[in-house]
């Protein structure tokens, strides 16, 4: 004679859907998982990356046009990270990085990189903190951002203007 088979205990069910949901939520909640991208329909620009901390002196904006050239930043870039930022997918042959380093910047958010004309050139926008407001932590902008292949020079404007305090 066959022996009845005993139900199965739901404890263990339970802990598992439990362990499941929380991993669902942890992974949903991640800050390294939210990969907004901000376009700019009107010219094709497109921000690839935005990172808090590159370390230069001197303020600078790069036309990046090949892949080599590309690995080559980044390698400087991530001398100091660990792990270091992943090289962004760019297909070179339909558009171009463009990658502005801004050096000590006093504020809260990053400048942007706008185009108000397709013209070519490029405005980093951005509101410091005066020197004489207790501020926010300094950071060293990192932005990357990918355009349209155009055979028109890239010009690029700095306006950096610390903000105006009504006193």
């Amino acid at each position: 004679m066959k022996k009845p088979i005993k139900p199965v205990s739901r404890i263990p069910i339970r802990f598992l859907t439990l362990a499941l949901m929380c991993n669902l939520l942890f992974l949903a909640s991640c800050k390294s998982q939210d990969k907004a991208v901000a376009t700019n329909d009107a010219i094709g620009m497109e921000a690839i990356l935005e990172d808090g901390y590159y370390p230069v002196e001197e303020k600078q904006a790069l036309v990046i046009e090949n892949e080599k050239s590309l690995k080559s930043f980044f390698s400087k870039v991530n001398r100091s990270r660990k792990p270091g930022l992943p090289i962004p997918q760019i297909d070179f042959t339909k558009e171009i990085a463009l990658v502005v380093c801004v050096g000590a910047y006093q504020s809260e958010g990053y400048p942007k990189l706008m185009q108000p004309k397709n013209d070519g050139v490029y405005h980093i926008v951005g509101t410091q903190t005066p020197d004489n407001q207790e501020s926010t932590a300094i950071s060293y902008p990192l932005m990357v951002y990918k355009v349209p292949r155009t055979e028109d020079k890239f010009e690029f404007v700095w306006e950096l203007n610390p903000a105006k305090i009504n006193n």
